[in-house]
């Protein structure tokens, strides 16, 4: 039997903090971009993103995830030899699939910008993230394997070192920003590629540093470890390619469904959405996200073991986690979102703030609930839902924008986080006995929400308001579940 509680703990710290960093790291970023750019500027530089996102998922997506389960349950089983092939396989097949991606890429990125996205004006952009793919998906392939292995120090510095690089691409626009917001995309996008590079360049060389004290062992058989590798993560990047291309359909849409609406620059609107509201919105979701990585690789060792005690522990404690988490930034949302925006950005994104508070416990949650499912090896499972949870946020975006606008793409995105987390509850109830638990999940932090709002009326001062309701609501819950958190 395995404890796994003290290596998702670790792990989970460790990328917390690499978490919070590469968060600030990002608003700094963000904001000085917003400064320069506006919001039509960071519209346009979203609009880049479906497809980074979708060569991440053609090229690398499977086979990290892969990696980190299979190496993690070689680890388990002391087969340092395989672990290693799993990675060197990875590499190896990441990096082909990457660099064909990359030129395809560079040569069609005037008919891509023109004709896909209707947006000529990201065509640069476009060809610069070209060079960014390939060190994108072999990084992301060593990154795996140190999952799988639990030393989360390594990718967890990497991502502290790509975003910094971003930052630094944000000096160099206001350097050579001279009013075309293609130019700046174009050099934004260049600090990715330049991130990605010296992210990649550092997880080489830890891996080579890491080796060095490693006696070298083939592994017995090179053709079985292929097909298993290709066997999980053909699947899983499967899977990952059409949820990502899903949501490159609804970022196309979304700009032009705003229009119809009556939105003058859709753009912007668009860039407000994606580039400034939801990043602050997911900002809280730093340490649940580091949770959801660490519990891949330890729910599969302990699935391996038979360990389903250990499971069932993990899965309660960090359900109950991240709803603590989700529902106090909802709370805030709601309650500060018209002054946050303004604060943040200098632009009033209350608009969509302030109703996304009511979905963010749901959508926090429903990153552990996946890193719990892929650690049981349900991928199919997950790709189902989705490829549900994308087909609701598009009907949204299509049917919805045009008559209520941003809020329409809100409620679809609403109803469908509420209907997988239900899906996801109902799946894990059914392998590891999960009893639901709605006084603890859901009642007690409510209740310390509601305390909370009412001890505002005695404050005044957007900081003084926020101290309070903070320490007033994460003390409260730490006496309503202090056993139930930290036994």
């Amino acid at each position: 039997m395995i404890k796994i509680k003290n290596k998702i703990i670790i792990s989970a710290f460790i990328l917390t903090i690499a978490g919070l960093l590469t968060r600030v790291l990002g608003f700094v970023h963000r904001i000085f971009m917003t400064n320069i750019v506006g919001a039509e500027g960071m519209g346009l530089y979203q609009l880049v993103f479906p497809v980074y996102s979708l060569a991440w998922a053609i090229t690398c997506a499977g086979f990290t995830t892969a990696v980190s389960k299979l190496s993690a349950a070689a680890k388990a089983k002391k087969d340092y030899a395989s672990m290693r092939s799993y990675m060197v396989f990875a590499v190896l097949i990441t990096g082909a699939l990457s660099i064909a991606l990359s030129i395809g890429l560079y040569f069609s990125a005037e008919l891509i910008a023109n004709y896909i996205f209707n947006e000529p004006r990201i065509e640069l952009g476009l060809r610069t993230l070209s060079f960014a793919i390939p060190f994108m998906a072999m990084g992301s392939s060593l990154r795996g394997y140190f999952f799988g292995i639990q030393e989360a120090k390594v990718p967890a510095i990497s991502q502290i070192i790509e975003q910094i690089i971003r930052m630094f691409s944000i000096y160099v626009i206001s350097l050579v920003y001279l009013g075309g917001l293609e130019r700046a995309v174009a050099v934004a996008v260049l600090g990715i590629a330049a991130g990605e590079l010296v992210s990649f360049l550092y997880v080489f060389f830890a891996y080579k540093d890491k080796s060095k004290s490693k006696k070298k062992i083939k592994a017995k058989n090179n053709k079985i470890i292929l097909t298993t590798l290709l066997a999980m993560a053909i699947p899983l990047g499967l899977s990952r390619i059409v949820n990502s291309l899903l949501s490159t359909v609804e970022n196309i849409l979304i700009p032009r469904r705003l229009g119809l609406y009556g939105i003058e620059n859709a753009i912007e609107e668009f860039g407000k959405l994606t580039g400034m509201a939801m990043p602050l919105i997911m900002f809280p979701s730093a340490v649940l996200m580091a949770l959801s990585i660490s519990l891949v690789p330890a729910i599969s060792s302990s699935a391996e073991l038979e360990d389903y005690k250990g499971i069932n522990e993990a899965v309660k404690k960090t359900i109950l986690f991240s709803m603590v988490i989700g529902i106090g930034a909802g709370a805030g949302f709601i309650l500060f979102g018209d002054t946050l925006g303004k604060l943040v950005y200098n632009y009033d994104l209350s608009h969509i703030l302030q109703p996304v508070g009511f979905i963010i416990p749901f959508l926090y949650t429903n990153m552990l609930l996946m890193g719990i499912l892929n650690g049981l090896g349900l991928q199919g499972f997950i790709f189902k839902n989705s490829l549900l949870y994308s087909i609701i946020a598009i009907c949204g975006v299509y049917f919805l924008i045009p008559y209520i606008g941003i809020l329409g793409y809100i409620l679809a995105i609403g109803t469908a986080s509420l209907l997988i987390f239900c899906l996801y509850i109902y799946k894990i109830h059914k392998i590891a006995k999960l009893k639901i638990d709605v006084l603890n999940w859901f009642i007690k932090p409510v209740f310390a929400i509601f305390v909370a709002v009412g001890i505002l009326g005695f404050v005044e001062g957007f900081i003084l308001e926020v101290l309070v309701f903070g320490v007033v609501y994460l003390g409260l819950v730490y006496g309503f579940l202090r056993k139930q958190l930290f036994r």
